[in-house]
């Protein structure tokens, strides 16, 4: 049995298919790497914020070295190794700041004539450690467009506002606010003065003040244009003048029930003879007629008396016979009157 099995073993064909001999030549079961690259699909990462990738790999700097002729092999194998390192960019060199124009950066407290340079005024005390200091005081008030916390003037004893002043020295700065006093210490001043530069070199906070005035000025001017608008209503349109109001809600109301009339009476047509049927419409049409009638006389009696009513509460005269009588308000009041009483009737 044992010589039987190493006998069909030998005869059973390998599944493993050999290559061709020559290694150059490609057999056709097997296809090539770069038809494999354009057949498979690959699955791109997405970024976790747009334009990061582009922004880091701009920021990346590859060391490269250039070669010597007079260098040695294994000098040449030691700087192979360094040309794959990469400097990769931190993630606070990634924060996109304002270009600034120039060498120096100009704050708004800048621009006033007596404000010192914080930056120089601290180098000066660094150097010069002695026992003097010096008093200062804000250039500008807080509503001005060019105050900032480090808008300060140098000035004598006799110039300083005793409510807000401060003292500066090579310790530090002492700030006097009222009978507050709180000490600053030097480093600690120009770690904070730096750390306000960097910050008014993003536009948000440069122009933040700006933005707030306009945005005040421009919410004053609409809240008075309203107002202005709200009392020229209030005075001219018609629909808030009392005696106006309810001749209108009057005169709509009557519209819409004389909207629902209607012309021809079907409400029992069965059974009837033609000359009966024509006697209800004719009757029909009558009544519908004397209705509209009265609608046209009281909708004119309506706005008639309403304009009365209307010029009488601005003071106008309508009819100086009836106030030298003495029965101008009489006058308007029955006119009123019969104006509900055929309201009434007409709607009843």
């Amino acid at each position: 049995m044992q010589r039987r099995f190493s006998k069909l073993a030998k005869n059973r064909i390998d599944p493993k298919i050999t290559r061709a001999g020559s290694p150059s030549v490609i057999p056709f079961h097997v296809p090539h790497k770069k038809l494999l690259e354009k057949i498979e699909s690959k699955r791109q990462e997405k970024e976790p914020l747009t334009g990061y990738l582009n922004r880091q790999n701009a920021l990346c700097k590859h060391k490269t070295f250039f070669e010597d002729s007079s260098t040695k092999k294994r000098s040449r194998l030691s700087l192979d190794k360094h040309k794959s390192k990469v400097l990769f960019a931190s993630p606070r060199d990634l924060i996109r700041t304002p270009r600034v124009v120039g060498s120096t950066f100009v704050l708004p407290h800048h621009r006033l004539p007596e404000v010192v340079d914080q930056a120089e005024l601290i180098k000066q005390f660094k150097e010069e450690k002695g026992g003097f200091f010096i008093y200062m005081i804000y250039a500008c008030p807080r509503s001005s467009e060019y105050y900032t916390p480090y808008a300060l003037k140098i000035v004598p004893y006799k110039e300083i506002d005793k409510s807000n002043f401060m003292t500066m020295s090579s310790h530090g700065v002492m700030q006097h606010v009222g009978t507050e006093v709180v000490f600053t210490h030097l480093h600690k001043w120009e770690l904070e003065y730096n750390m306000y530069c960097r910050l008014m070199k993003i536009k948000s906070f440069f122009n933040f003040r700006l933005w707030k005035t306009f945005y005040v000025w421009r919410k004053g001017i609409l809240y008075k244009k309203f107002q202005k608008a709200a009392t020229f209503l209030n005075g001219n349109l018609f629909m808030l003048l009392p005696s106006l109001r309810v001749a209108l809600i009057d005169i709509q109301h009557l519209c819409y029930v004389t909207a629902g009339l209607n012309f021809m009476d079907v409400s029992t047509i069965k059974n009837w003879h033609l000359f009966y049927f024509i006697e209800a419409q004719m009757e029909k049409l009558e009544m519908v007629v004397h209705k509209l009638k009265e609608f046209r006389e009281v909708v004119r009696e309506i706005v008639v008396n309403a304009c009365h009513g209307a010029l009488l509460a601005q003071g106008f005269v309508v009819n100086e016979y009836l106030l030298e009588d003495g029965q101008g308000k009489g006058f308007i009041f029955a006119l009123l009157y019969r104006v509900n009483w055929k309201i009434g009737r007409y709607m009843f």
